[in-house]
């Protein structure tokens, strides 16, 4: 049997009915990507914008509202999953969270120094991010590590962020291969103060081994252990402390690398998402198809570096 998959719902929902009327009797799943009302509620809270508040209550009724005409839901996260269950109980919710290809190769601090920030100027939460990180935390990081670099990759980044940048602070725009930069980066940084999902820019950097200094909101669903497995805080004392313990102390830079590399394997990885899916869709009443197709997808890692940004 096969099903119908649309994604986003600002992108699916005219086409809901199109299925509906075309190919009856066919599930239609709707893949959240994540939820877009939550994103939108979280930006109004810290804009205080009535017009923010309002659209997000507009996302947030549409959203639902796919939720429950359609015949199953994606989410991303337990998180998500569990959000759901408590506004649309009747509604059929799987996880199936992003994927992200682990490099295999040894990992070392050796040679790498400055940090790293990925994400595409055109989701909002980047260059809200980015002002914050550049405004508060930067200046106090630059208190113990006066010579550090930061790269920021992603399109476009607007004016007013670019000029809040100093001689040190290099913005890269679109990146081919990220590869190069996770590369030579000491950390990277996800200062993310609102969002949805799982963030693409943080479960990437870990699959490089490289360390992630995050907010609990750039980590959320994911869970990342203060410490262990990546540097949750969500002021920007802390936030600057993660960024210099982890460029002054090799023994936990090299803890972190492993463990976030395993851990985002074991959360993200290929074999992970596979097996999720394919429990998914096997309770749908789908069937996945040859094993091998889903194995030769492209992962979350490649679509971030074709874009020179991770998304969320």
């Amino acid at each position: 049997m096969v099903g119908v998959i649309g994604a986003r719902v600002g992108v699916a929902w005219p086409y809901l009915m199109m299925a509906r009327r075309v190919l009856p009797g066919v599930p239609f799943i709707f893949d959240t990507v994540d939820l877009h009302h939550l994103r939108e509620e979280r930006e109004a809270q810290l804009s205080e914008n009535p017009a923010h508040a309002v659209r997000a209550r507009t996302t947030r009724e549409l959203e639902l509202a796919f939720i429950r005409a359609a015949d199953a839901t994606f989410v991303v996260s337990p998180f998500e999953k569990e959000l759901l269950g408590s506004v649309v109980p009747g509604a059929r919710v799987f996880v199936v969270p992003t994927v992200h290809a682990v490099r295999q190769e040894p990992v070392s601090a050796v040679g790498r120094d400055g940090m790293v920030f990925v994400g595409s100027f055109a989701h909002p939460p980047n260059a809200d991010a980015i002002r914050w990180f550049l405004v508060e935390v930067l200046p106090l990081v630059r208190e113990s590590l006066p010579h550090i670099g930061v790269t920021v990759v992603g399109r476009d980044a607007p004016p007013d962020v670019r000029a809040l940048a100093d001689e040190g602070v290099t913005f890269a725009g679109w990146v081919a291969d990220l590869e190069d930069v996770y590369g030579r980066a000491r950390v990277a940084i996800a200062p993310l103060r609102y969002g949805a999902g799982l963030k693409g820019k943080v479960g990437e950097a870990m699959s490089y081994g490289v360390p992630v200094v995050g907010t609990s909101v750039a980590v959320e669903g994911m869970q990342i252990e203060h410490g262990a497995t990546g540097w949750i805080a969500d002021d920007a004392r802390a936030f600057a402390e993660g960024i210099v313990t982890l460029h002054r102390n090799d023994e936990l830079w090299a803890r972190v690398s492993e463990a976030g590399r395993s851990h985002v394997e074991e959360l993200l990885g290929t074999l992970a998402f596979e097996r999720r899916l394919r429990a998914a869709l096997s309770e749908i009443g789908l069937d996945a198809g040859d094993p091998d197709v889903l194995r030769q997808a492209p992962d979350a890692s490649s679509v971030g570096a074709g874009s020179g940004a991770a998304g969320g």
